[in-house]
């Protein structure tokens, strides 16, 4: 047996389908939207976790010389990475980070000739960096 739709009722259908199409595209590019935003989101946590664990490996870099020019004013700087260290693989490492000292003037040989002190920390790909002058 054949049903025969008339006009109306077969031009209904297609605009239901293409209700359907129209609110799925929409559908999708609110998802898209969204997961977008979750994923930036997502990458700033990280770089400020990483911000905050680089910080704390310059100070405790910083806190280490500060307590070398306290206790042993006269010691030489044989523990100091110079300014040519690499972050990482020269420098000691706090966690899954690392700290990089630096003095000026470059030319200084026990910690009482130092008039300022810098420390770089690093986790990820983020640098942190304390200085502090006498």
């Amino acid at each position: 047996m054949k049903v025969k739709l008339s006009k109306n009722q077969a031009s209904d259908g297609q605009i239901g389908i293409l209700l359907a199409v129209l609110v799925m595209a929409i559908t999708l590019v609110i998802a898209f939207t969204i997961s977008e935003i979750i994923i930036k989101q997502m990458k700033m946590s990280v770089a400020s976790s990483e911000s905050v664990r680089a910080y704390e490996a310059a100070d405790s870099g910083l806190e280490w010389a500060l307590a070398q020019v306290k206790n042993n004013p006269n010691g030489g700087l044989d523990n100091v990475c110079g300014t040519n260290c690499t972050l990482g693989t020269d420098c000691p490492a706090v966690g899954d980070a690392s700290y990089c000292i630096k003095v000026e003037p470059d030319t200084a040989v026990k910690w009482s000739d130092v008039t300022a002190v810098m420390s770089i920390g690093k986790a990820g790909e983020v640098r942190r960096s304390i200085k502090t002058v006498k």
